[in-house]
């Protein structure tokens, strides 16, 4: 199918099919944001009930429509959908998303109606988004077809989200935070354009510098893998996984009919592919800013530069466990240092000016620091003081560090009193988060990243999809009922689909033991393979360094 998903976000023409002009409806709603952010491409709203909705003409169907129509939105009852998308394909409509629920998510009889719209997408030669979405937002062009409150600023992260809501909350959080997305998703259940798809065309897209997800589900593992890893070398990958608890995959079978999916091999399949995985949406948040907003670190020595003990010794903390350390400044930045702050300031690091430090001297204790060749990320932190402006800090620190290939991100202690200075920073492309421990997990993300372009494995030898596949699958079925594939169906496995595996052998006797070690050489392991003994190394079950025949 054809693969140029620019429609969702750049169509030259849209149409709302189930446009409402009742304000209480989401078809409103969608409507509503469509003409109102600054779209120029031609809108036709179809209601065949209605003259017209918020001033524009409104038409019966969409055959009735005079122009071409690039992306038709369609927001009607589930029964419904299979005949209008239909219509689409009949009018020439190349792509489509389905706001409608009531598909696959509620059961069989859902299921097959999103089947049913899924043969008529192929027939048509269209690709399509959902069902049961918010729909897509383009803050450059302008486009909005979701029933989402309002609009982030506009800027270069591009999140996608097999969660409508996920999509909504994160939308509402950045308003007025000065932080900006280049674009906005909402997949539902995938029964045509994926998350690997749209992580894809997002790799290709210049307003797009960072790619954020939410998922839930990945269907084609292998094909994610392969396209994210030569995604990752362009642009980070940000991803949340949701579903790592029972309960949690529960939820996720019953949000869209996917499951859940083991954790531990989506852990193995991010690590591979050097996507950057966090923990909750506020990390994610969090983590997209900082690597779209700096340079990654080229090491992992850290200066913290504070008025207040605490928050530098919880930040101490935070970035040691991700694997970063205090950078030891040099005796002649020390020294300097000591020149121009309080003479009871430490100028050791952290750098604790004190609770009375003045704005000029987080800048001119800046400049220093970031002279020092033993430092490859600076964290200023203030907590707000009542004599203090937290905006003056922040132009201070801007001005500072302007220009310096070091990355810097700030923790602005507090909510209200600071909101000038985060908003000054954020303009000016300085992430700045509110408690110290977000910085360990930011600059752990980032670390990660860094590590991953640095030492990126060579691409893994792909098997060949029908190689020994009836053999495989006769293996597993006759395991079907075991909890864990011992050793020896794990080695026949591998060695069908071509992995090189450790030369070895199976013993019933000492006598057989002996030979093995005898015609492997050298040293050996010997291991028990019992399906009672899962965890051999409890119990004494690994023996290592055994030499020769009669030791074995």
């Amino acid at each position: 199918m054809p693969n140029d998903l620019s429609l969702f976000f750049k169509p030259k023409s849209v149409a709302i099919i189930g446009a409402s002009s009742n304000p209480n409806k989401l078809s409103f709603g969608i409507f509503r944001n469509l003409t109102q952010y600054g779209y120029e491409g031609k809108i036709y709203p179809i209601n065949p009930n209605a003259a017209e909705i918020l001033g524009l003409r409104c038409y019966p169907r969409i055959e009735d429509v005079p122009g071409a129509v690039d992306l038709a939105v369609l927001a009607v009852s589930a029964r419904l959908t299979p005949d209008l998308i239909r219509a689409c394909g009949e009018k020439g409509v190349k792509a489509i998303t389905v706001i409608s629920g009531g598909f696959r998510e509620v059961g069989e009889e859902g299921a097959e109606l999103e089947k049913r719209c899924l043969e008529l997408v192929k027939l048509y030669g269209m690709r399509m988004i959902g069902p049961n979405c918010v729909g897509t937002m383009d803050l450059y062009s302008g486009l909005n077809t979701t029933f989402i409150h309002g609009v982030p600023d506009r800027g270069h992260i591009g999140f996608l989200s097999q969660s409508g809501a996920i999509c909504g909350g994160i939308v509402d959080y950045v308003r007025g935070k000065r932080v900006g997305f280049s674009c906005f998703a909402s997949l539902g259940n995938e029964a045509d354009v994926t998350e690997t798809d749209l992580i894809e065309y997002l790799a290709e897209d210049s307003d797009t510098h960072v790619i954020a997800a939410y998922v839930e589900a990945i269907r084609d593992g292998r094909r994610f893998v392969r396209v994210v890893r030569e995604v990752g070398k362009l642009k980070p990958v940000v991803v949340l996984k949701a579903g790592k608890s029972s309960a949690g995959a529960r939820a996720v079978s019953s949000h869209t009919g996917s499951i859940a999916g083991s954790m531990a091999a989506y852990h193995a399949a991010f690590k591979q592919s050097g996507v950057i995985e966090v923990e909750s949406v506020s990390e994610l948040f969090d983590v997209a800013v900082a690597l779209d907003y700096q340079p990654l670190p080229s090491g992992k020595k850290v200066v913290l530069l504070t008025n207040s003990g605490g928050p530098a010794a919880l930040a101490s903390d935070s970035i040691a466990e991700h694997g970063h350390q205090l950078a030891d400044l040099s005796d002649l930045t020390q020294q300097k240092l000591r020149e121009i702050l309080n003479p009871s300031a430490q100028v050791t690091n952290p750098v604790d000016m004190l609770g009375g430090a003045e704005p000029t001297d987080y800048g001119e204790a800046l400049k220093i620091i970031l002279q020092d060749k033993n430092v490859d990320v600076v964290i200023p932190i203030l907590v707000p003081q009542a004599l203090i402006k937290p905006e003056l800090v922040a132009r201070e620190l801007y001005h500072a560090w302007k220009g310096s290939p070091i990355p810097m991100i700030c923790c602005f202690m507090g909510d209200e009193s600071v909101k000038e200075a985060r908003n000054f920073l954020h303009e000016h492309r300085i992430p700045m988060y509110t408690f110290p421990d977000s910085i360990g997990r930011v600059l752990g993300a980032m670390g990660r990243y860094h590590s991953w372009r640095v030492q990126m494995p060579s691409r893994p030898p792909e098997p060949s999809p029908i190689a020994h596949r009836e053999q495989v699958r006769s293996i597993l079925n006759a395991y079907a009922g075991e909890m864990a594939l011992g050793e020896r169906v794990t080695r026949e496995i591998l060695q069908a689909y071509g992995c090189p595996i450790v030369e070895g052998g199976f013993a019933n006797s000492p006598k057989e033991a002996g030979s093995h070690a005898d015609r492997l050489g050298g040293k050996v392991v010997l291991k028990i393979v019992s399906p009672d003994l899962l965890h051999k190394s409890e119990v004494g079950g690994i023996q290592l360094g055994i030499e020769g025949k009669s030791e074995a």
